[in-house]
């Protein structure tokens, strides 16, 4: 069994999380975050993202 979401549903959640941040896009949304502390600059466990 797979599951999954749709197109809209990740379209309306993103609209809502930039609605609640006040940002007009995804790299604002980003930017508001990184400022507010969320994410630390820390990368995920055995991620080879720099």
């Amino acid at each position: 069994m797979v599951l999954g979401i749709s197109n809209k549903t990740v379209r309306n959640v993103l609209s809502a999380v930039l609605l609640k941040l006040g940002a007009s896009s995804r790299a604002e949304a980003v930017a508001i975050s990184r400022d507010a502390g969320v994410g630390g600059g820390r990368t995920a466990p055995g991620s080879t993202r720099a």
